[in-house]
């Protein structure tokens, strides 16, 4: 069991420890940054808590199921269906386990309906809520026994994209540039992220020093790429990030490869406007989740970012 899971190992320490005992919490909430594993993850484990092999697929087997929302929130209907279907009995096994994806997306109406059931659930049915970020409300997080997941080292990193990349080249660029993320490394490494990448060190190179046409331009440009819109507040922080290791005169700490760039940015600005943009740019990372108005990101970015 887990044995093709790379990194992680308190948390599997913790699980093994819990199938061995046999002492399956009613709800499990895995909390850590997006493309660590947490699904694979929870897949592992419910498939050896329902007592099938880990090649079992969730959905395929009657009393082992997995949800992801649908469209931008996990919603009351989904909910309902849930709750139903979890006071049934086990059709196969002697548990049945239901995985939730991205449960920061659940509305306020599924969130309470989904707490009835975690207040009271039945002895054989079991919950794996997976989150990216914290934003879930506090009433279902403290009836989950919470396990985070922090980001893998760039050599586990490599590992995993070795193990599901075609390609061969490029991986450790790919694992430094994602911070330990393969999920996102995977994603850099697709043909269009190149040129998606050009265009965000572009707008890192000078979204301080736009006029106000330019800034139009730009607010347009990305508001056509609203599905983007995380990545490129991402790569901002990075960049900013670098700049401050710079002028911190931390070479060794550079993650982008746009060193004379990111080095020319960081000779011109004072030490606490570096600071003060990176922390708001981390601020709009960290309130981010599925409801956020991508339009007023947009407004604070160049509003903040000037």
């Amino acid at each position: 069991m887990f044995e093709a899971i790379v990194g992680h190992s308190f948390v599997l320490h913790l699980l093994r420890r819990v199938l061995v005992t046999e002492r399956v919490s009613h709800a499990y909430l895995f909390l850590g940054p997006s493309g660590v594993g947490k699904a694979k993850i929870a897949r592992a484990f419910a498939s050896a808590v329902v007592g099938v092999g880990e090649r079992a697929q969730p959905n395929s087997h009657p009393d082992l199921r997995e949800i992801h929302p649908q469209g931008s929130s996990l919603r009351l209907n989904q909910v309902r269906e849930l709750n139903m279907d979890a006071l049934l009995a086990p059709a196969l096994a002697q548990r049945k386990v239901y995985i939730l994806h991205n449960v920061e997306a659940l509305t306020p109406e599924a969130a309470n309906s989904f707490l009835t059931m975690l207040e009271e659930p039945p002895v054989s049915s079991h919950f794996i809520l997976l989150a990216d970020r914290p934003s879930i409300f506090g009433t279902i997080t403290s009836r989950c026994q919470v396990l985070r997941f922090g980001f893998l080292t760039v050599p586990e990193t490599v590992q995993v994209l070795e193990r599901v990349c075609p390609q061969t080249t490029g991986l450790e660029a790919a694992a430094r540039l994602s911070f330990g993320s393969p999920g996102e490394a995977m994603r850099s490494l697709e043909p269009e992220a190149g040129e998606r990448q050009r265009e965000m060190a572009t707008l890192a190179q000078c979204i301080m020093r736009l006029s106000g046409a330019e800034k139009l331009h730009w607010m347009a440009r990305l508001d056509e790429k609203k599905d983007d819109l995380h990545a490129y507040v991402t790569f901002l922080a990075f960049w900013m990030r670098d700049v401050l290791c710079l002028k911190l005169a931390l070479r060794e700490c550079l993650v982008l490869p746009y060193r004379e760039e990111i080095e020319a940015q960081a000779r011109s600005l004072e030490l606490h406007v570096i600071t003060s943009r990176l922390l708001h740019l981390q601020e709009l990372l960290t309130r981010w989740n599925p409801s956020t108005n991508k339009r007023l990101v947009l407004d604070q970015l160049f509003l903040a970012l000037k």
